[in-house]
């Protein structure tokens, strides 16, 4: 059991968006890789959308490539170690602790591309692999450690909508809060079963803590300045029990959360939540209609959102606070920020590359009689 209900307020801090100050010009060369580093560090996790934050861990290799004044690169292989701290943590990035090994470690390698510009070092690209301790390693070295799962286990799912429910029934806060992102779901055998864990994130809404639970799909999540965030680890044990800790953190006034691209975000109060429809969110891996792997008629409009908005409207350029599914069959999130870097199944939020690519065209597809075919969606998967 990870603990009974706790809550406590972190102070504000500036988030892991900005980048470390430095007192010296950056000469793009092999001695200031630390410094590149350092920016690189901090430039991809202001970009890391989704889950914890990453520190390096290692420096593996640093290349100058010197094109003539003032083209000069610093080749970058790095290697990143998920740590404790979601995104929504304030906590400054130096101060985040790398998971252990017993914790089913997260590593990322990532090739960065590090520019000089007027003295500074500016980061024009990377891109990283992201991957969790093989499971048969995990089990090798360490038979009792949780292992993940994946993000749309349904148990996992249901585990973490009980705990949800039972942080909000405990009326601690003045305001009612749902479900933003589930970070991570492990599972582990123990003396009454099987146990679940989930961390997972809330945000505050415009309702009140003793709001109806007819009324709830009709709160509005607070904007980012305006909304408590909070980071829950929950326990679903073999004999049916839920245990939750949240920590709840002080509303970063002045701060912009780098999880919601601004300005266009419209998860809160200005505009209505997002819903999430199954019917538009088909399973990893599945092409998303169609008997021949097309992309078939489009489908009728989803259920009708907070605010009677069809379903399947989501804002643009990003992710809205979650919507668990109620049904027998879970949607999975498509990470649509990520395409071609999601492991099936997705047990992990992996580092997306910089700059993001763009989105995939369908392609179409013509028989041998020259008839069209609809268009067929070709999705990446590692």
């Amino acid at each position: 059991m990870r603990g009974l209900l706790l809550l406590t307020l972190a102070i504000p801090a500036v988030l892991a968006a900005s980048l470390p100050p430095t007192d010296k010009p950056f000469t793009c060369t092999e001695k200031d890789k630390e410094a590149a580093a350092k920016v690189a560090e901090h430039f991809i996790n202001h970009h890391h959308h989704r889950g914890f934050k990453f520190r390096v861990d290692k420096i593996t290799s640093a290349k100058a490539e010197n094109k003539g004044t003032p083209h000069c690169q610093l080749l970058l292989e790095l290697a990143l170690g998920e740590t404790k701290c979601h995104i929504i943590d304030p906590k400054p990035l130096e101060k985040c602790e790398i998971r252990e090994f017993h914790d089913t470690q997260v590593k990322s390698t990532c090739s960065v591309t590090v520019k000089e510009t007027d003295g500074k070092a500016i980061v024009e690209k990377y891109s990283c692999k992201t991957d969790a301790v093989p499971a048969e390693e995990l089990n090798r070295q360490c038979p009792d450690c949780p292992s993940l799962i994946p993000l749309h286990d349904p148990q996992g799912l249901d585990s973490v909508r009980s705990a949800v429910k039972k942080f909000n029934e405990e009326k601690k806060q003045d305001k009612y809060f749902r479900l933003m992102e589930i970070g991570r779901m492990s599972t582990q055998w123990m003396f009454m079963g099987q146990s679940i864990f989930a961390d997972f994130a809330i945000v505050e809404t415009n309702c009140s803590a003793d709001v109806k639970p007819e009324d709830q799909d009709d709160c509005l999540t607070l904007c980012d300045d305006e909304a408590h965030h909070g980071l829950c680890e929950s326990t679903l044990l073999g004999n049916g029990e839920v245990d939750v800790q949240c920590t709840i953190f002080d509303i970063q006034n002045g701060t912009v959360f780098h999880h919601h691209p601004p300005p266009t975000a419209a998860n809160c109060t200005k505009l209505p939540v997002p819903h999430m429809d199954p019917a538009s969110h088909p399973p990893f891996g599945r092409p998303p209609h169609g008997p021949h792997g097309d992309a078939g008629p489009p489908g009728p409009p989803g259920p009708p959102g907070p605010l009677g908005r069809p379903g399947h409207h989501k804002r643009p350029g990003g992710f809205g606070p979650m919507e668990l599914p109620t049904g027998p069959s879970p949607p999975v999130h498509f990470f649509p920020q990520c395409p071609g870097v999601v492991k099936i199944p997705p047990t992990i939020h992996p580092i997306c590359p910089f700059p993001p690519p763009p989105p995939p065209k369908p392609r179409h597809e013509h028989d041998h009689h020259g008839s069209h075919k609809s268009p067929v969606f070709h999705l990446s998967i590692q």
